[in-house]
């Protein structure tokens, strides 16, 4: 007999079917409350990383572009030091043949003019030269002399001796040995006299660098 109103009994099996009812939906609403927080977060957590990878994915660009710009910079770089390197070069060489040229010249009209006193003087700058690098003995200062000048001047036994006698005298060379034993080297003096002409050439070398460099930045 199904329960009704009358009696207790009956109010008491409805209220409790009641409740079992409430308890079940509560249930189930807490059911899909928790079913739709995990599909939630397991949505973010697929876009963070999306974002991640996103993010990731444009951090690796940036560095390739980076990295893409310092290559053709230095590349950059390197072409105008190569650039720089080749034309100084051919200044250099340029420089070089004048200046042999020039030398070859100058040889020729001291010999066409026969004047001795330049020559004098020409040939007593040749021996400091080659001591410079060392002493040496007569025979070798004139071989080496003959291939400053390209072979187009070796000085004579008659001339060089005098030259050396007269540079020692003046306290730029000194002599040890006798006879065809004599080597000759710099004094300071001499080193002194060199070294101002070697920092003469450097300021002729930076000054042309100076000038190849402003032709480039033009």
């Amino acid at each position: 007999m199904p329960a009704t109103f009358d009696d207790e009994e009956g109010r008491k099996a409805i209220k409790e079917q009641i409740e079992a009812l409430k308890k079940q939906h509560r249930e189930a609403e807490i059911a899909r409350r928790k079913a739709l927080q995990e599909q939630m977060r397991a949505f973010m957590e697929k876009q963070r990383e999306q974002d991640e990878a996103h993010k990731k994915a444009i951090r690796e660009q940036i560095e390739t572009l980076k990295k893409q710009f310092v290559d053709e910079h230095e590349e950059s770089k390197r072409g105008l030091r190569e650039q720089i390197v080749e034309k100084m070069e051919l200044a250099r060489e340029e420089h070089v043949r004048k200046h042999h040229s020039n030398r070859a010249r100058s040889l020729e009209l001291l010999q066409d003019r026969g004047d001795s006193e330049v020559q004098k003087g020409f040939l007593k700058l040749h021996i400091l030269m080659v001591l410079s690098d060392g002493p040496s003995h007569g025979y070798e200062i004139m071989h080496r002399i003959s291939h400053h000048t390209m072979r187009m001047w070796r000085p004579s036994p008659g001339s060089l001796y005098p030259a050396l006698e007269a540079l020692e005298s003046k306290g730029f060379i000194a002599c040890q040995g006798d006879g065809r034993r004599k080597v000759y080297s710099l004094t300071s003096k001499g080193q002194n006299v060199m070294e101002q002409i070697r920092k003469k050439r450097e300021e002729q070398f930076y000054e042309m660098k100076s000038f190849m460099s402003s032709l480039l930045e033009e």
